[in-house]
């Protein structure tokens, strides 16, 4: 690598130098602030970018909770007319329309504002982490191989081969497990506020005095008397009620995500033979690697909402456990909601990521 870092070594993926951006004599306060902002470009770029993702995407995470968390029996299907005269009950439309009468729009919003704070946060945690196990990773795989995986990902005249996936995917893994660390009880919070209207008005549990007290103690709260509620309920380790579920279905969804992305993008840019950062390439890899990470990780992720549903109703002593099974129907309920979420979410995501990089590479001071 060249003495001094140039915008084209900012765009590769290689790790800059250690004195890469030391602070230089005669500096201006502007010429600071883009030296900053270039060191950090990864963690401002992907604040920026799950702030946008998550506001657009939130709605359809409202209704993929609302509809995993049901029984099959909270909403009523709706009836679609088809063509033929006949009709398609929709269990999404009515979710849609449960929620638009109970609540209005605001419904829709709910505890937003927890993982537009919080998951911004993970995100930026799950990025940074990801850049760092990633290029030790290409040291590594470098030295046993001769070749380095993030150089070769980042030349459009080569495809992907073992050893880039290789590195995506242990990098994706590590960076799903740190995330979730932080990421744990705040999603319980966001899951309470969600259902407090449904765990309210459920049927067919044990309903004793100390469980009902137990369902509307999370009714009409914010996130910090939600966060308090759980504690109350369940102690301070009740915030991690459904780790490990969480923790499994953050590696494996995290390692499939990155590594489907990276490598989806270097292909597409090899037989277009065009930049790996041009927009064609990043849509159609952060679509397809966010649906095929769920497609994976949904049976997770419903018994895990499912789950803590149950620890938001029921007593801690005795919270009914959830199987895991994914040939019912319940564990693919709210798919095509689930899908959109994640390819908007994912499209959203790193097409603003890796223009606000492109952005601040471009920064003169």
């Amino acid at each position: 690598m060249p003495d001094s870092t140039t915008d084209d070594e900012l765009n590769r993926h290689r790790r800059p130098k250690a004195d890469a951006f030391e602070a230089k004599k005669h500096e201006t306060p502007a010429a600071r602030r883009i030296r900053l902002f270039k060191k950090r470009r990864t963690d401002f770029a992907s604040a920026a970018s799950s702030l946008t993702a998550i506001f657009v995407s939130f709605p359809l995470d409202t209704l993929k909770t609302r509809l995993q968390a049901s029984n099959g029996t909270t909403f009523r299907a709706y009836q679609i007319p088809t063509f033929n005269g006949r009709s398609i009950p929709s269990e999404t439309v009515a979710c849609v329309q449960y929620i638009y009468k109970t609540e209005g729009l605001r419904g829709f919003f709910r505890g937003m504002m927890t993982p537009l704070v919080t998951a911004s946060a993970t995100r930026m945690i799950s990025m940074h982490y990801y850049q760092s196990s990633k290029y030790w990773m290409d040291e590594r795989l470098e030295k046993r191989t001769g070749e380095s995986p993030l150089t070769r990902c980042n030349d459009i005249t080569k495809s992907p081969n073992w050893n880039t996936i290789a590195c995506f995917t242990s990098a994706g893994a590590f960076a799903g497990a740190m995330g979730t660390l932080v990421a744990c009880p705040f999603e319980l919070t966001k899951i309470a506020r969600q259902l407090s209207t449904d765990i309210v008005n459920m049927q067919g549990c044990r309903v004793d005095p100390a469980e009902q007290a137990i369902r509307q103690s999370y009714y009409g709260k914010n996130t910090w008397q939600t966060m308090r509620a759980i504690v109350r309920n369940r102690g301070f380790l009740g915030l991690y009620s459904g780790f490990r579920m969480h923790l499994v279905r953050d590696i494996i969804g995290t390692s499939i995500w990155f590594a489907g992305y990276e490598t989806l993008k270097q292909e597409i840019s090899y037989l277009r033979g065009s930049s790996p950062n041009d927009s064609v390439p990043v849509s159609i890899a952060a679509f397809v690697s966010g649906c095929a990470s769920l497609l994976v990780t949904t049976p997770i992720d419903s018994v895990k909402t499912r789950f803590q549903r149950n620890c938001l109703v029921q007593h801690r002593d005795r919270t009914d456990k959830v199987p895991m099974d994914y040939m019912t129907k319940t564990a693919w309920r709210g798919m095509p909601v689930n899908l959109m979420r994640s390819g908007v979410i994912n499209l959203v995501f790193f097409l603003v990521f890796e223009n606000a990089k492109k952005y601040i590479n471009a920064l003169k001071g």
